[in-house]
């Protein structure tokens, strides 16, 4: 059994930098990032759900001073980055009964063969992904001559375009790209938080995952990753009491797969495109306030009647009593 506080404690210090990093630096944020707001049964003239987008945002005076002190910093980031993926080999190794060795070349050449027996322990997440686990480890073997070169040589210099320039142990330029940088982070800081079950709506985290690996592809060479354009936001509907279909007990009547069908219409603009939505169904009454809370992977896609704190989704629903 995999031992995830174990794997926690090895990668928390790391994970919570390039954390820190990955938002100010390379502007990566993942989930909810606005939010639609729609009246129930509110449409415009061609019969369309009326949806109102609420962006979010922020706005630092000092983003331009901290971003320039980053920058300097992007070669720890790719060692912390690969450090992750590090510890995570040395935590599968153990789980197959091998002690730790700190030769990166004979971490790789056990890997090798744990990849090829058929009797060897994963963790569950890549079980269950074996293609990601594949693009993982190759990541991991073919990267480690940059870090080598980055944490021992000092063979490297970071251009005005946010490249880092690194000459390996043979010689050989190479250009971690500003852009492969922020995929290659954010596939480590991802992948991680979802071996530690950190993360929930997993088909949208795969996605991101697979298409970081995707642009990722010269440095691990494989062709079984395809291209994933995924997308979440958050979808609040308003139910006007008036809408209700009694109100003592409140019962009302909710077309899910047309609200689906809108929110994806409105994001999606590639063939592959995948919209994912958190779902907050409120309604306001003159004593209470009544609202139901579905995580993307908990929304029902039917037509569905919602009663007051009746099943089967009483442990999505809440109420607030007003005046109190």
């Amino acid at each position: 059994m995999f031992n995830l506080e174990l794997l926690k404690e090895e990668v928390s210090y790391e994970l919570w930098i390039l954390e820190y990093i990955r938002k100010k630096l390379y502007n990566q944020m993942e989930g909810e990032v606005d939010k639609i707001k729609i009246i129930f049964d509110d449409r415009l003239s061609d019969g369309n759900l009326k949806m109102n987008i609420l962006l979010t945002g922020s706005i630092s005076l000092s983003e331009n001073a901290v971003k320039k002190t980053l920058n300097l910093m992007r070669p720890l980031s790719f060692s912390s980055a690969f450090k992750i993926q590090d510890m995570v080999i040395d935590w599968i190794l153990n789980e197959n009964n091998f002690r730790k060795d700190y030769r990166f070349k004979q971490k790789i050449g056990r890997f090798e063969d744990i990849e090829k027996s058929d009797n060897f322990l994963l963790p569950k997440f890549f079980e269950n992904n074996l293609n990601i686990l594949k693009a993982f480890f190759h990541l991991y073997k073919n990267l480690e001559p940059l870090r080598g070169s980055i944490v021992h040589t000092g063979e490297f210099f970071i251009s005005e375009d946010g490249n880092i320039n690194i000459k390996d142990r043979e010689r050989k330029n190479y250009i971690f790209t500003n852009q492969e940088q922020a995929y290659y982070i954010r596939f480590v800081c991802v992948l991680t938080k979802m071996l530690l079950n950190d993360l929930k709506n997993e088909s949208y985290y795969i996605g991101l995952i697979e298409n970081d690996l995707f642009n990722l592809k010269r440095y691990h060479f494989l062709n079984t990753i395809k291209p994933k354009d995924v997308f979440y936001t958050k979808v609040e509907l308003i139910i006007p009491k008036e809408k209700a279909l009694s109100l003592s007990p409140f019962k009302v009547k909710i077309n899910i797969p047309e609200i689906a069908q809108s929110v994806a219409t409105r994001y999606t603009t590639t063939s592959n495109k995948k919209v994912y939505f958190s779902l907050n169904i409120k309604s306001e009454l003159d004593d209470r306030i009544l609202q139901w809370n579905f995580p993307a992977e908990d929304i029902p896609f039917d037509i569905i009647t919602l009663t007051e704190a009746d099943p089967p989704f009483a442990k999505y629903f809440s109420v607030e009593m007003k005046g109190r």
